[in-house]
């Protein structure tokens, strides 16, 4: 069998270190879930698309890793949406791919022929479709390196239904790695309220020697707990917080 764009995408995917997705197969996408198979990605199938985001974005919260989902094309894309925007909202990054109607019938008033990119890209830091082919390492690459950079959040990739079931070219063009970083885990992935008593008393320290100090507690605000907590904590004084 040749091998497809579907399965060009799972070694994108691979090289990206994804171990696990969460999502539902459908007709559009079952390529890309069959070429799972035999790859070392674990499919996690879920009772709904909305549970695949969310888990998708758990994942992303523990790991500091991308999280992965997946969905049809129409109302399985749809169903992403809440969990996609959880995670942009939360600072989480999450690659979410779905399938779309083929380039033949795209623009044409079709069934379950919906302009995904144009809905997630509000909640998401970058949505795009692949065109051709040839584009996917990048778009791929992309997606993840967005994902994890600068603030992380989520990320959305369509992949059209001709697209997928496509021969992939023979050779297929890598992004030069320092335009576009493989996706890595954050160094010091947010801690949900597991700060030491060696951390409290360090941050104490480090306020009580210094002439004017100042504690920013932004949108990872969660690593320390609450802004509450840190006053607990004597994370206070003549700084301000945020």
């Amino acid at each position: 069998m040749s091998r497809t764009v579907a399965d060009a995408i799972v070694a994108c995917l691979k090289q990206e270190g994804v171990e696990v997705i969460f999502g539902i197969p459908g007709e559009e996408n079952i390529r890309l879930v069959m070429a799972l198979e035999g790859s070392g990605i674990r499919f996690i199938l879920t009772r709904h698309e909305q549970a695949a985001a969310f888990m998708a974005d758990m994942y992303g919260r523990l790991t500091g890793r991308a999280g992965v989902c997946t969905a049809t094309l129409g109302p399985g894309a749809i169903n992403l949406l809440l969990g996609v925007a959880d995670a942009t909202t939360d600072s989480t990054p999450l690659v979410a791919l779905t399938a779309q109607v083929g380039l033949n019938r795209i623009y044409r008033e079709s069934h379950q022929s919906v302009d995904l990119v144009a809905m997630f890209r509000p909640v998401t830091k970058w949505a795009d479709i692949v065109l051709t082919p040839q584009s996917v390492p990048e778009m791929v690459r992309k997606a993840f390196s967005l994902a994890c950079s600068e603030r992380p959040g989520a990320t959305y990739l369509a992949i059209p239904q001709d697209i997928e079931a496509a021969p992939a070219p023979p050779r297929l063009h890598t992004p030069a790695r320092n335009a576009l970083p493989r996706s890595r885990p954050r160094r010091r992935p947010h801690r949900r309220g597991r700060d030491t008593p060696e951390d409290c008393e360090t941050t104490r320290h480090s306020r009580r020697t210094r002439c004017r100090p100042c504690t920013r507690i932004g949108c990872a605000r969660k690593a320390v707990g609450s802004p509450e907590r840190a006053r607990r904590d004597d994370i206070h004084g003549q700084g301000g917080h945020t």
